[in-house]
C-alpha cells in the first residue's frame, strides 16, 4: 500500500491476510501518511524473528508485532535508516533508544462494527450502545491455559451463586481465536457492561482495546503506568483475580451509568485507536527528523 509518498509493507506476504492487527495497522497507516506526506518512508510490519524486506524507500519505520516473549528484533536496530521502532507487548524494557510502545489494537481483519473511517478527529468514536441496550452484565470468553486466566476462572467459580443472579456469559475455548467468530465476539462486547480482561500469553491483549472500543467497563490485572496509552485508564485494576468479589462487581455495575459507554469509547479514541497511534508516531518522527 502506498499513500502520500509513504508505503506500508509486510516482512512476509502472508502477514497481510493472516495477522490479527492487519486492519488496525493499515487504518493507522492511512492516517499517519496524511500527517507526514512526502517524507518517503517505508512502514514495515514484521515479527521479532524477521529480517527486514526490500523497501521502496531507504528510511524505515518498523511496526514490530507478536513479540510476546520480549526477545527483541532479529534485524540490526542500529541501521541508521531505521527512524523508529514501534512495538506491541511492552512489558519488558526496550534497550534500543528509538523504540516506542504501540497498542495491540483490535483483532479483526475487517471494519469494526460502528467504525467511521471518514472522521479524522482524535475523538473519532464508535457508535457505542447505550446502557439500556446492554443486556450482558459480565462477559468473559477465552482460553483457560494461561495462569492469569486460570485464576480468573477459579474466582468466577467461587462467585457462581452471585453470577447466577446476573446475566453473564462465561466461556472457555481450546486455544487463541478458536471460540466464537471474531465478529460475533465484537457483537457480544457491544451488549456488555463489564468485560473481564485477564492477561494472555503476554500481559497485553487485543481484548483490552476491543472492550474499550465498545465502551465496556474493564476489570483487568495488567496496567503499565509507564506506557503512554494506559494514561487515565477509566476502568478497574486489581492486582490478582482473587480480588474479584461480589462487592467489586456490584459496584462496577452500579457505577456503569448513562455516560459510561461514551466515556470509555472516547478514552479508546484518545489513547488506543488507529488515529491516536498515527498521531503518536508522527510526533516521534517530528522529534527525530524535524519533518
Amino acid at each position: 500500500m502506498e499513500l502520500q509518498g509513504c508505503e506500508l509493507v509486510y516482512a512476509q506476504e502472508r502477514y497481510e491476510s493472516e495477522w490479527c492487527s492487519t486492519h488496525y495497522l493499515s487504518t493507522m497507516f492511512k492516517r499517519v501518511s496524511n500527517r507526514i506526506q512526502g517524507t518517503s518512508i517505508s512502514f514495515v510490519v514484521c515479527s521479532a524473528t524477521d529480517q527486514l524486506p526490500k523497501t521502496k524507500y531507504n528510511n524505515k519505520v518498523i511496526l514490530l508485532c507478536g513479540d510476546e516473549l520480549g526477545q527483541g528484533p532479529a534485524f540490526d536496530t542500529n541501521d541508521p535508516h531505521i527512524l523508529a521502532i514501534f512495538r506491541q507487548h511492552n512489558h519488558k524494557i526496550n534497550k534500543c533508544e528509538k523504540t516506542y510502545p504501540m497498542p495491540m489494537g483490535y483483532n479483526t481483519r475487517s471494519k469494526l462494527p460502528g467504525e467511521n473511517h471518514n472522521k479524522h478527529s482524535v475523538l473519532d468514536v464508535a457508535d457505542v450502545a447505550d446502557v439500556d441496550s446492554r443486556d450482558i452484565d459480565i462477559l468473559y470468553i477465552g482460553n483457560s491455559h494461561v495462569p492469569d486466566r486460570v485464576r480468573l476462572l477459579e474466582s468466577l467459580t467461587n462467585l457462581k451463586s452471585y453470577l447466577d443472579t446476573k446475566n453473564t456469559i462465561i466461556g472457555t475455548t481450546p486455544t487463541f481465536a478458536t471460540g466464537v467468530h471474531v465478529q460475533e465476539f465484537h457483537s457480544l462486547l457491544e451488549r456488555t457492561k463489564i468485560a473481564l480482561v485477564p492477561r494472555g500469553g503476554a500481559p497485553e491483549t487485543y481484548r483490552f482495546c476491543e472492550a474499550a472500543y465498545h465502551g465496556c467497563s474493564i476489570i483487568t490485572t495488567y496496567i503499565n503506568k509507564d506506557v503512554w496509552y494506559y494514561s487515565d485508564f477509566p476502568g478497574t485494576f486489581i492486582t490478582d483475580w482473587t480480588g474479584l468479589s461480589e462487592e467489586l462487581l456490584e459496584t462496577c455495575l452500579e457505577e456503569y451509568t448513562e455516560n459510561s459507554p461514551i466515556t470509555v469509547s472516547r478514552w479508546y479514541s484518545v489513547f488506543l485507536s488507529p488515529n491516536s497511534l498515527a498521531t503518536y508516531i508522527a510526533s516521534k518522527l517530528d522529534v527525530q527528523q524535524g519533518f
